[in-house]
């Protein structure tokens, strides 16, 4: 059988990619042109080994960034231990690197002063617990008559566009002098924002005092453009170790476990509504002091005789072994209590007597 010499050939088809990933149209400038192409062009041109080059921002929007990692040679894994990292005299530091790298760093300048009225910058302080909880008061005030040493606090500061246009700035602010940063707050931050015509956006950062002293905080700025457009103000902050303000109606409760002696707590629980929560009250938080076995018998009398039953208080009476009669009442009410009812036969102790009628006769 031999091989035939002509065939028919199909008609050629052209194929070739008509959008791009997640577009619908083709238009002449997606990949726009800007600084890093013209270096990776005089890098073809130059014929050399590796390209790198400071303009990679220029290529901002995604499918722009992806093209220009494509053509950036740099490592695929970073390895720190390659390079070299040492602090000089002043407050810098000296980078060897060991590879293509790219190094982002930020400074911070002296630039002009050209306050406007169309932005306002406030500072809010109010302390804040280790779980976060706040620990606002009913005093309004911004700035707190004293804050205490070793205490968290946390501090707002409000920004409000108070013009007719979109704002795109830089916020930069501080924590207090001689205070530590607590969380994910750094000593001091920069940041972009943007905020609409006429609202209110806030930044929170938290921190501690550890020793007492009049400690300054530095106000925030705001910049546009390379110039301070909006700042607060400098504010003076009292650190003490123990709040001094009066006995009154009108102090929270947390303030008064700070200045008052056992004997005030005492006379709050014997003549306060204990359900009313009013400024701030808690049974919880008084339970810290309920370690020392005299003011622990002292406050369970006084619940007592208001009837007022409290498992966490009642259950130091496992610690201080002292009162049976609370030991017995705690037993009885706690949850272990219910197991109780899982004995059969019978048993009978100091504290307690289980048999067929324990739940008619108690103790």
């Amino acid at each position: 059988m031999t091989k035939e010499k002509f065939e028919q050939l199909e008609a050629t088809s052209e194929y070739m990619e008509t959008y791009y990933f997640d577009t619908n149209s083709s238009p002449e400038h997606l990949i726009a042109e800007n600084t890093f192409w013209s270096d990776y062009a005089d890098h073809l041109i130059s014929q050399s080994s590796q390209f790198v080059s400071a303009n990679f921002t220029r290529c901002t929007q995604p499918r722009q960034s992806f093209f220009a990692l494509c053509v950036l040679d740099l490592p695929e894994v970073t390895d720190a231990s390659l390079h070299g990292f040492q602090a000089d005299e002043s407050r810098g530091r000296t980078v060897t690197a060991g590879s293509n790298l790219i190094m982002f760093k930020q400074e911070i300048k002296e630039v002009a002063l050209e306050l406007k009225k169309d932005f306002i910058v406030t500072h809010r302080y109010h302390r804040n617990d280790k779980y976060g909880i706040d620990h606002k008061t009913d005093d309004d005030d911004a700035i707190p008559s004293e804050f205490l040493v070793n205490v968290p606090y946390e501090c707002e500061v409000i920004m409000t566009n108070v013009s007719s246009i979109q704002k795109e700035f830089k916020l930069f602010y501080q924590i207090p002098i001689g205070s530590m940063p607590m969380k994910m707050t750094r000593s001091m931050e920069s940041k972009s924002h943007s905020l609409a015509p006429y609202t209110t956006k806030r930044v929170l950062f938290s921190f501690y005092f550890p020793s007492v002293g009049k400690k300054g905080h530095f106000p925030s700025n705001v910049s546009i453009d390379e110039s301070v457009t909006a700042r607060g103000e400098f504010n003076i902050l009292n650190v003490v170790s123990r709040r001094n303000i009066q006995q009154s109606e009108d102090i929270p409760f947390d303030d008064l476990l700070h200045i008052a002696s056992e004997e005030v707590i005492l006379n709050y629980l014997r003549t306060k509504n204990l359900y009313s929560n009013a400024k701030g009250f808690s049974l919880r938080k008084i339970l810290f002091m309920m370690g020392n076995e005299s003011f622990w018998s002292k406050c369970v009398a006084i619940l007592r005789d208001r009837q007022v039953y409290d498992a966490e208080i009642w259950s130091y009476s496992l610690k201080h072994r002292s009162d049976i009669k609370t030991l017995k009442e705690y037993i009885l009410t706690s949850k272990p209590s219910r197991s109780l009812n899982q004995i059969t036969g019978f048993f009978e102790s100091n504290l307690l007597s289980v048999g067929p009628s324990w739940t008619k006769n108690g103790f």
